[in-house]
Parts: structure tokens; C-alpha cells; sequence
């Protein structure tokens, strides 16, 4: 069995010490030593005499660790309401959704009255993330080829996005 008393003797100071070079003020790390001595009181049975400086350790380091986090989330636990109304909502909303399909469909109307072979090297390019070179073997050209195909394939879609209608502006 544990001799609490010699142990708080033997320790207490360092604990103390220990948990202010962590970071903690003076007054949370006594509280942090009384907690640290209350728990080990509640476990001290189960404990051999040699172990009771490495639990008080332990323990005072777990507890540092969890006031560190109660301390870090405070803020957050506050007036919920208050923080929360100064946080974006992530979720496009209904009108940026509905302008951003529409671009989207302009988008593949777009891309399907590209030439076959600039329609191939920008979805490989796009939509698969090859490489110029990856895209010449499977299409048996060069890879100055397949980024020429490809600087042309987005210059058309450029021109024919720059009108409402994804036509360029042409009727």
C-alpha cells in the first residue's frame, strides 16, 4: 500500500513544478496536484509502493492535457448562439446552386462540340488527371501533341463560355 502522505511530501513540489513548466498557472496546477492525490487515494490499493511517482506523473500529465483542452474549447461553450452566428454557412445557397448546375450544363454542352480528339485529351487531362505523357501512349501521339489538343480544346471552351447562353454569345 501507498504512503499518500510521504509520496505528497516526497513530490508534491515537483508535481507542481513539473505542471507549471508545462504551461499551467500556478493555481491550476495545485488543482491539478489535489486531483492528481485524490485520484491516486481512490486507486492506491490497487497500486505497488514503487508505482505511486509514476501514476502521480502520469495522471498530473493526463489531467494537464484534458484542462488544456477544456481550456482551448471554452470559447465554443459559451454563448453557442452568439458563435455560431458568425460562422458561414458551408451550403451554397438555393441561387447558387441553381447558377452553378446551370453553368455546369452550358459546361458539358460545351465540352461536347469539341473536335473528338481535343474532347479526349481534356477529359483524360481534366476529368482523369493524366499526363500529357500518359495521354500520347493511350492515344498513340505525342505529348506536345496532346498539349497542343488540349490548349485548343480550352480555348474553345473559354470562347464559348464567355456568353449567357454557353454559345459565346452567339444566338
Amino acid at each position: 500500500m501507498c504512503d499518500l502522505g510521504g509520496l505528497f511530501r516526497a513530490y508534491g513540489q515537483e508535481l507542481l513544478r513539473f505542471l507549471v513548466r508545462r504551461g499551467a498557472s500556478r493555481e491550476t496546477a495545485a488543482d491539478i496536484v489535489q486531483e492528481s492525490f485524490e485520484r491516486m487515494l481512490r486507486t492506491a490499493p490497487a497500486l505497488d509502493a514503487g508505482d505511486g511517482r509514476a501514476y502521480l506523473f502520469r495522471t498530473a500529465a493526463n489531467l494537464a492535457a484534458d484542462q488544456g483542452r477544456r481550456t482551448r474549447l471554452a470559447p465554443l461553450a459559451g454563448d453557442g448562439e452568439a458563435i455560431l452566428s458568425g460562422v458561414a454557412d458551408p451550403a451554397p445557397s438555393p441561387e447558387a446552386s441553381l447558377l452553378s448546375r446551370d453553368e455546369l450544363r452550358r459546361l458539358a454542352a460545351a465540352i461536347d462540340t469539341l473536335p473528338p480528339r481535343a474532347r479526349a485529351v481534356f477529359l483524360m487531362a481534366r476529368i482523369d488527371g493524366l499526363t500529357f505523357v500518359e495521354i500520347g501512349r493511350r492515344l498513340g501521339i505525342s505529348p506536345k501533341t496532346a498539349f497542343s489538343h488540349l490548349t485548343h480544346a480550352l480555348e474553345l471552351l473559354r470562347a464559348r463560355m464567355a456568353g449567357p447562353d454557353g454559345n459565346g454569345g452567339a444566338p
